[in-house]
């Protein structure tokens, strides 16, 4: 050996790792936390990549075809593992994000409307159960990570529980100490919150309008629009110190009507522009509205239809769920 050489330490660092990994050994955990503590700047950069805005010039980049023809199709991204999310009426369908080949697919019946949390490796979803009589409608909670590999996905499960909620929307509320699920009913003028720990159910005091098609949460305010109307909320979490609870309330921020009907079904928020992207399944288009003053920007048509919608933020597309594939524009 030259005088010169030195040894040279090679590590590999789980950027994936959460609390639900396997326990190891207390030597191997402290090198990992040194190393780990070292390299958090790369950490970082790997969990938050760099957002490339969305062009709205909706030109074609690609599309995912999809195994069979659905009706209607939810769409996920998941940054952490890489991978795109589709969940159709039967069946969850995991894709590559590099280049679009179905990788895992985990049978399922009865979703309705989901959400995940990427970054605490979770995913919700509402669905009806039709292993029972008469059938029930249930929400439960998936560890995301091992429900991208499993074969079945009882074995995901953190907690289920039964709800009479005929959800058409769904999204999370973080406060500093809690966050919840947020589901709106289309046929009741409130919505309601469920623990996302625990799943224990409660109900928004304040009233909202009947007929709500969907739900975005940006934030501490809710955007839901309705057939001929969008309204901003406001949602406030009061917490009552004797109970160790929180009462949740709403008001209006701001309202606007809209010049035609329209029958929502999936949104998402772009930070970069601060606009709201909708899907209506109704006249198959793409809808754009500017947050600050709800007016419709844009309206792109797609000739067929139209369900689920997702903005890749580290790549500046949009995908458009369709039948029988996604449609991917830049």
């Amino acid at each position: 050996m030259f005088e010169d050489e030195c040894n040279v330490i090679v590590s590999l660092i789980d950027f994936k790792s959460n609390d639900h990994d396997e326990k190891i050994d207390d030597h191997h955990c402290h090198s990992q936390e040194l190393i780990s503590k070292e390299f958090e700047w790369l950490r970082k950069m790997f969990k938050k990549p760099r957002i490339v805005p969305f062009s709205y010039n909706f030109k074609n980049s690609g599309s995912i075809g999809l195994p069979n023809s659905e009706d209607y199709v939810d769409i996920k991204i998941s940054y952490r593992y890489n991978c795109i999310l589709v969940i159709t009426y039967e069946k969850f369908e995991i894709f590559d994000r590099n280049c679009n080949s179905l990788i895992h697919e985990v049978t399922f019946h009865g979703a309705l409307v989901s959400v995940m949390d990427d970054v605490n490796d979770e995913l919700y979803l509402i669905y009806t159960d039709h292993s029972e009589e008469p059938t029930k409608t249930k929400i439960v909670k998936f560890r995301l990570g091992p429900l991208l590999r499993c074969s079945s996905w009882e074995d995901c499960v953190v907690w289920s529980k039964e709800t009479n909620v005929n959800a058409f929307g769904i999204d999370i509320f973080k406060t500093n100490s809690q966050r919840y699920l947020i589901v709106v009913d289309n046929f009741t003028d409130y919505l309601t919150l469920f623990n996302c720990e625990n799943g224990n159910e409660e109900s928004v005091n304040s009233k909202i309008k009947y007929g709500a098609f969907s739900l975005l949460v940006i934030g501490d305010e809710v955007i839901i629009p309705y057939g001929d109307e969008v309204i901003l909320y406001q949602l406030e979490l009061h917490e009552i110190d004797d109970e160790n609870k929180s009462v949740p309330s709403l008001k209006v921020i701001k309202s606007k009507e809209l010049p035609k009907p329209f029958r929502f079904y999936a949104m998402v928020y772009d930070s970069s522009k601060q606009y709201i992207i909708l899907t209506s399944t109704l006249t198959n288009l793409v809808l754009v509205l500017r947050k600050s003053d709800l007016e419709i920007v844009m309206e792109h048509l797609i000739d067929e239809d139209v369900s689920g919608i997702c903005l890749d933020e580290t790549c500046g597309e949009l995908l458009v769920a369709r039948s029988k594939y996604i449609a991917k524009f830049k």
